[in-house]
């Protein structure tokens, strides 16, 4: 049989592997987590880089009437009432140039109605296309 020391004594080590164990499983749930939130952050970054579909922001009633009023060219429907208007494939930022670096600088060209009304300096929209067609011929040339 096992003296009182022998006991304790397993008793000691299988603590010890048991704390091993919990250690080994919390160091795999940190890495998971690491892993995860580097997914989120790459689905972020691709969100900002245009991967947002052109659309109305407002009612398709709405954008209709101020389609058929002439006033796609005129904010605010020139940002919110961009499919509607036929203004997709346009690059234009439909505030003023100083409102669109704001948000940009605050980092809100991630949010759909920033991108929708500053997509020429969120680079968001037809404007992602543009700058990608702009950076291959710059670098065909060199």
């Amino acid at each position: 049989m096992f003296t009182r020391f022998e006991r304790k004594r397993n008793r000691i080590h299988s603590t010890v592997l048991d704390c091993r164990k919990k250690l080994s499983l919390f160091s795999v749930m940190a890495t998971l987590q690491v892993f995860i939130l580097s997914l989120l952050t790459l689905e972020a970054a691709l969100l900002v880089h245009g991967e947002i579909a052109c659309q109305d922001l407002q009612e398709e009633i709405l954008c209709s009437e101020a389609n058929e009023a002439g006033n796609c060219y005129q904010y605010p429907w020139s940002g919110i009432c961009r499919k509607t208007c036929g203004r997709c494939d346009e690059c234009y930022d439909a505030h003023n140039l100083v409102t669109c670096e704001d948000e940009m600088e605050k980092g809100n060209c991630g949010d759909v109605e920033i991108a929708h009304v500053c997509s020429q300096t969120c680079q968001t929209l037809s404007c992602s296309q543009e700058a990608t067609k702009r950076q291959l011929a710059e670098e065909a040339m060199k």
